[in-house]
């Protein structure tokens, strides 16, 4: 299943300030995920949320989702909490970049997109720390 991610700077009533699309980070889902559960006992989903907005009758009615019970806005984050995981990670992939790629957990030719998508995704939490907003990831299957 391919994932797209997009870290999402917002205001109180969930209006787009700033977002970073992260392809690789999106296509290495599982990878990015085990690491932030390794290094700081949590994924990435964390930082999701399903929404009333999110939910369709079509794709979701079998699922047994009370649509009632889902939030209207997603739950939001301070960014330095996002900016510390994100720059340790990075840190950590590229301390690493010869065994995560000698295992195949990273294509040789996607680790520089990947380790791009962390610095996107720093820029604008950053930006959300200069607006006082917080964050949220939100995920595209």
């Amino acid at each position: 299943m391919q994932q797209v991610w997009f870290f999402v700077v917002v205001d109180a009533n969930e209006h787009k300030l700033a977002f970073a699309q992260a392809d690789f980070m999106g296509i290495y889902a599982d990878l990015m995920n085990r690491l932030c559960e390794e290094q700081f006992g949590t994924g990435w989903m964390r930082y999701t949320t399903f929404t009333l907005k999110d939910y369709s009758k079509q794709l979701h009615g079998h699922l047994g989702i009370d649509p009632q019970q889902l939030p209207i806005y997603r739950q939001q984050f301070e960014p330095e909490e996002g900016i510390l995981k994100l720059q340790q990670l990075r840190a950590h992939l590229q301390l690493h970049e010869r065994q995560t790629i000698r295992n195949e957990w990273v294509r040789p030719s996607d680790f520089g997109e990947l380790i791009r998508d962390f610095d996107s995704a720093i820029t604008v939490l950053q930006q959300a720390v200069t607006l006082e907003k917080k964050w949220f990831l939100d995920v595209d299957v």
